[in-house]
């Protein structure tokens, strides 16, 4: 099984969740380009922090913020 990632805690899968909607909010911000045709990057983002956020950007930098938080510095991924 060499090469295979499993995430089997709630830590490890809320880490990846965040992870991903931090990804896709850099998508919208870098490009222009959207994630889905559903619901915006930056309402996700806002309902899994628990924020109102207007602006992408700013959001980007709270999400990243809390994962600082919880999961260290090495995790980082400025704008």
């Amino acid at each position: 099984m060499s090469g295979t990632i499993v995430l089997d805690t709630p830590e490890q899968i809320e880490a990846a969740r965040l992870f991903t909607i931090r990804s896709g909010l850099k998508l919208e911000i870098t490009t222009g380009m959207q994630m889905s045709r559903g619901v915006s990057m930056l309402k996700i983002a806002n309902l899994a922090m628990g924020t109102n956020y207007r602006v992408k950007t700013v959001a980007y930098m709270a999400l990243n913020e809390r994962i600082v938080k919880q999961l260290g510095e090495k995790f980082s991924r400025p704008l």
